[in-house]
C-alpha cells in the first residue's frame, strides 16, 4: 500500500481510497469536523499527518 509523506495533502478520493471507504462517509466525516481538512472554494483537501491523527484516535471506531 502507498504510504504517503506526513507533510502530503490528500484529495477525498485518495483518502477514500486510503480507509476504504465511500464518498459519502469520508465527506460526512469532513463535514462533521471530526475529520480536520482545509476547504478551498468547494475542494476538500486532508493533510496526512491529521488523517493519521484521526486513525490514531478513532482506532476503535472505524
Amino acid at each position: 500500500m502507498y504510504e504517503p509523506d506526513l507533510n502530503t495533502i490528500m484529495t477525498v478520493e485518495e483518502v477514500c481510497d486510503y480507509l476504504r471507504l465511500g464518498k459519502n462517509s469520508v465527506y460526512s466525516l469532513l463535514k462533521s469536523g471530526k475529520l480536520p481538512s482545509l476547504k478551498i472554494g468547494r475542494k476538500w483537501l486532508v493533510p496526512y499527518n491529521c488523517l493519521c491523527e484521526f486513525m490514531h484516535s478513532n482506532k476503535n471506531s472505524l
